[in-house]
């Protein structure tokens, strides 16, 4: 069964809630550096669309699907070129589908996959940086590594123009209607994190706003902490250079 658009089969209360809830997702607040470091979630690259993004909890995994060229190349089957896509036929052309998704759904769902990569790795330095030290070409599990999936995860220019520029801020109901369910569950996951640790505030850069807000508070309380602490020093010389 392929999924629908807009559509939800959470079955624990507090994924159902995290979806309703869901409307906006930025780079900055969910992307894969926050998702290990601050969540010790673990990636997984599979072979298979279907679990792409979800969340086993029993294993703190995200599975990932590792063909983004196999999704490109058919997000442009439309219409009578639909039959031509293996994918597109599993589809329903019936009105009364009920919950099987129809052609257009089935294109939809490709172009998500395709532009999560940018999501999660492509525009955020630091989940940049992350694909390179840990899912190099080198690293992942084939002898044939998609040089798209790499392109996606670390470059910041040169990518299909099917993709679009990249946006601050994506709207789930309108940039990811299908996949808007794993997407929402993952993003209320890592809002429930917070930082432990001054390495893990340091990292922790999903409110920038609030980040550079903290340690400027920080720096300049230190600072006047570090001022007060030499100006008593130097009374106290002089004090003593009084007495002697």
């Amino acid at each position: 069964m392929l999924p629908k658009v807009d559509s939800c089969t959470c079955e624990e209360a507090e994924d159902r809630e995290a979806w309703e809830k869901a409307q906006i997702v930025t780079p900055a607040s969910l992307n894969a550096a926050a998702l290990s470091d601050l969540a010790n979630f673990k990636f997984k690259w599979v072979d298979t669309i279907a679990p792409h993004l979800e969340l086993d909890k029993a294993t703190n995994t995200i599975f990932l699907y590792r063909w983004p060229s196999f999704c490109l190349a058919h997000t442009c089957c439309s219409g009578d070129h639909a039959l031509d896509s293996v994918l597109h036929s599993f589809a329903s052309k019936d009105e009364y589908r009920g919950s099987w998704a129809r052609p257009e759904e089935v294109t939809q769902l490709l172009k998500e996959i395709v532009l999560s990569y940018r999501l999660l790795f492509g525009q955020d330095q630091q989940s940049r940086r992350f694909y390179k030290k840990h899912f190099s070409n080198s690293r992942l599990p084939t002898y044939q590594p998609d040089e798209l999936l790499l392109n996606l995860c670390t470059k910041t220019g040169g990518l299909p123009e099917t993709l679009g520029p990249d946006r601050e801020s994506y709207r789930l109901s309108r940039d990811f209607p299908i996949l808007r369910q794993r997407i929402a569950i993952l993003q209320h996951q890592l809002s429930s994190v917070r930082p432990r640790g001054w390495l893990a505030m340091w990292r922790d850069k999903r409110d920038r706003a609030q980040w550079y807000t903290c340690w400027a508070v920080i720096m300049f309380g230190s600072l006047a902490t570090f001022l007060a602490l030499l100006q008593t020093i130097m009374q106290g010389i002089q004090t003593f250079s009084s007495h002697v």
